[in-house]
């Protein structure tokens, strides 16, 4: 009997055991099967956002052309097609799925148009008297969304809420409200002065309005016509336009409203005064009122005018043109050497480097001129107080030394990037930091080029779904050629500060672009910012009248002007990423790839 027992005992437990054995294999079976799983999930986001960054690559450079299906491309063994479908002018759907093994994944976003202009409202003149009348007008140089296709903040960096002549600028600020006059240096409205700023040029605006009179336009002249024609010939074009049908409107002689009128496009005053006295104005796009014959011109922005894009006003009667001011230097290494007598303007076009996807990597800058070193957008040393990369579209960076600066003035940018001692640190505190790589000397390698015009566009993409160098220069990009188009003045640093490896493609040359410009001095050459004569431009916006900059709603304008059209950017305004899993069609096995 006990014999029998122990029997039993000794089966029972070669059972027990037997049974763990298998269900040991059947979980570690279920557990390489997770794994593999999971690797394909890996393999196939990965394919789908390397086709999703190819294809957004390209819609930077097509723009619209970019519409439809693209071939199916193949990658780490598995395969991915692109689809973008436009639903209006300048906002286009993006859909990427990537397959492997028998898992998609997909990525998808959605993508709109924006051009940034110079400022909200732009004035230049011999003179320029302007005023703010009340306590309720608005100018924003905020970007926000045009309003037939959206509400709220706009995607592109704050521009000035008034650029006006460098000789009006304080003029102009001490008549109005800093509490109404948004943009640059007074986002919130609670600067002690409003976002008004100097360096006024009027080449931009110029050669809209030289392009905009090859195109098909409504004329209107109220002195041949009278105001009722006017009125019924306006509200004829802007009853037809929108926002995937921009009209342009010319006015000669002056444009007077006092009746409703909303509409897309271009107004075009010329050689007049632009008076909105009455009703709801409306208006989608730029207001250019241009004097070339006349001494004084008045605009006045009366109750209930709506301008949500841009506005702007300028003589051509005579002076040095901005192009002709252009200060002459010769690249030598990585520094801009000067060939005559020149004013230095230095701007941050942006910044975006991070450890990995993880974050964002703090970035530094130094400018040396004349052996002497400067730190005006912070600390050098300093990853807290110093950092320009805020952000693709934070705060705009720009220094202005005063003064002029002789020939054979030698200019360099310097970068430098930073990096977690500890990963876990927050980075809060500026000794959470290290030194990553630093760039500041004359010595030309893979870590600094300099552009300049005429110079090839970079090809190189933003790493990690950063913004490419092409995004961030793209306003002196001609896209018809491929190549850079600046003043003569203008130097683009841009600075690889993650990796010294150019095969890698990590290295972007973007974690850092800053644009050097010369502007000459030299008395001789007729640059005095102003025009001779008495040319005067008033302007005045009473209460309840608004404008306002909208990056989207001027892109609109880029059906019709290539002057437009070729410094739009595209921005990803929302993005979708997920995995969809063929039920059965995962058995576990290898793509066929060596291990």
């Amino acid at each position: 009997m006990i014999g029998k027992a122990v029997f039993l005992l000794i089966a029972s437990a070669m059972i027990g055991a037997t049974a763990l054995l298998f269900g040991g294999k059947q979980s570690a079976f279920e557990s390489q099967a997770e794994q593999s799983e999971y690797q394909a999930t890996g393999i196939a986001k990965d394919i789908a956002q390397s086709g999703y960054n190819e294809i957004l690559s390209a819609v930077r450079r097509q723009k619209m052309d970019a519409v439809g299906s693209w071939p199916e491309g193949q990658m780490l063994g598995g395969t991915y097609n692109n689809t973008v479908s436009e639903n209006i002018y300048g906002d286009l759907d993006i859909a990427v799925n990537g397959e492997f093994a028998g898992v998609d994944h997909v990525v998808s976003s959605n993508v709109i148009f924006a051009v940034p202009f110079p400022g909200a409202i732009a004035l230049s003149d011999d003179e320029v008297a302007a005023e703010g009348f009340g306590s309720q007008y608005t100018v924003s140089g905020l970007d926000g969304r045009a309003p037939s296709r959206g509400a709220g903040g706009g995607f592109l960096r704050p521009i000035p809420g008034i650029i006006t002549d460098d000789i009006h600028k304080v003029d102009v600020a001490n008549e109005f409200l800093a509490s109404r006059v948004f943009g640059v240096g007074n986002e919130d409205g609670a600067a002690n002065n409003p976002s008004v700023e100097g360096g006024f040029d009027e080449t931009f605006y110029e050669t809209i309005y030289q392009e905009a009179l090859t195109k098909p336009y409504t004329l209107v002249d109220e002195g041949q016509g009278g105001a009722g024609s006017a009125q019924s010939q306006i509200l004829a074009a802007a009853s037809s336009s929108s926002a995937d049908n921009p009209k342009i409107i010319r006015a000669l002689g002056g444009l007077t409203v006092n009746y409703s009128v909303s509409g897309h496009g271009v107004i075009i005053v010329e050689d007049g005064d632009f008076n909105v006295v009455g009703g709801n104005f409306d208006w989608e796009g730029l207001v250019l009122v241009r004097k070339q014959n006349i001494d004084t011109l008045r605009i006045d922005l009366g109750p209930d005018t709506e301008v949500h894009g841009s506005l702007v006003s300028y003589s051509v009667d005579g002076g040095g043109t901005p192009g002709d001011c252009a200060g002459d230097f010769e690249i030598d290494g990585n520094e801009m050497v000067s060939q005559e007598e020149v004013r230095l303007k230095f701007t941050v076009l942006g910044a975006a480097i991070s450890a990995g996807g993880s974050y964002d990597m703090p970035v530094t800058v130094r400018i040396r001129i004349n052996g002497a070193n400067y730190t005006p957008f912070g600390s050098w040393g300093n990853p807290i107080l110093g950092n320009v990369n805020t952000g693709n579209s934070g705060t705009t960076y720009v220094w202005e030394p005063t003064g002029t600066f002789p020939a054979d003035t030698h200019v360099r940018v310097g970068g430098r990037s930073w990096i977690k001692k500890k990963s876990w640190y927050s980075g809060s505190q500026s000794w959470h930091w290290k030194k990553h790589m630093t760039k500041n000397n004359n010595t030309v390698d893979d870590q600094l080029a300099v552009l300049r015009d005429g110079d090839p566009v970079p090809s190189v993409g933003g790493y990690l779904g950063q913004y490419s160098v092409e995004d961030f220069v793209s306003e002196y990009i001609d896209t018809g050629a491929d190549e850079m188009t600046m003043e003569n003045g203008d130097g683009i640093y841009l600075f690889e500060l993650g990796m010294n490896d150019p095969s890698s493609s990590a290295h972007d040359m973007q974690d850092l672009v800053v644009l050097v410009t010369m502007t000459s001095a030299d008395p001789t050459s007729g640059c005095t910012g102003g025009i001779a004569g008495t040319s005067r431009i008033e302007f005045q916006m009473h209460s309840n009248s608004e404008v306002r900059y909208s990056a989207e709603a001027l892109a609109k304008l880029g059906q019709t002007l290539d002057t437009i059209a070729g410094k739009t950017r595209v921005v990803v305004t929302q993005d979708e990423s997920y995995t969809n899993y063929q039920e059965g069609s995962y058995d576990g096995s290898s793509s066929g790839e060596e291990e």
